[in-house]
């Protein structure tokens, strides 16, 4: 048999049944312990995988600069040194073609002894973006951009960035030169709305024949 109520039970009872804003006074409590238990959720997600955090948007800032230019280094080795695995060298061999405008195989093209070229970037603020490396080869006397085709604004590299700072060192090849002057590499960097974030020129190098 259940124990009867006592009449203080009874009237608190009764106004609780009376009163319907008891159950949305405890509706602020408890929206503001969902919001906290989300934020926490939400925090931890960004500890245990950082890359999801949005950027801090605080500072935005780009770096380029050429570390080194080798000559003589055929397309063929380039793709060796660029990739180490078989289907990383694939990919890597056919950007390059695809940059060289070359169809097939390209295996004459890639026989040449051309120039690899070392570049390091530095890009802070863009996180969850891309920019575009592109080099162009110059004079290195008159500063004059060599104007054959595939030696002007050639794209070398897209970077997607997935960190506030992303440091990078990037190789391209350079074909053949036209002859055997003095020449300098420039690379630059554009965000996606083609805005220059920087531009770097390397030191003078001689140029290759084939």
């Amino acid at each position: 048999m259940a124990a009867s109520e006592t009449p203080v039970q009874r009237r608190r009872a009764g106004a609780a049944r009376r009163s319907p804003w008891a159950a949305l006074r405890m509706a602020p409590a408890m929206l503001t312990a969902l919001v906290a238990l989300g934020s926490s959720a939400i925090a931890l997600a960004f500890t245990l995988w950082p890359r999801l955090a949005p950027d801090p948007g605080t500072t935005y800032r780009a770096q380029v600069s050429v570390f080194a230019v080798e000559r003589g280094v055929t397309g063929t080795q380039f793709v060796q040194r660029s990739a180490f695995s078989p289907a990383h060298r694939r990919a890597v061999r056919a950007a390059l073609l695809g940059m060289l405008g070359v169809p097939g195989s390209g295996a004459g093209v890639l026989a040449a002894h051309g120039a690899m070229a070392y570049v390091a970037s530095t890009v802070e603020g863009f996180k969850h973006g891309s920019v575009e490396l592109r080099w162009s080869l110059y004079k290195a006397r008159t500063l004059r951009r060599v104007s054959f085709q595939g030696f002007g604004d050639v794209i070398g590299a897209q970077l997607d960035l997935t960190a506030p700072t992303d440091r990078t060192m990037l190789t391209l090849w350079i074909p053949p030169t036209p002859g055997l002057g003095l020449y300098r590499l420039r690379v630059a960097l554009y965000d996606k709305d083609e805005t220059l974030l920087d531009v770097a020129d390397s030191a003078p190098f001689r140029g290759v024949l084939p």
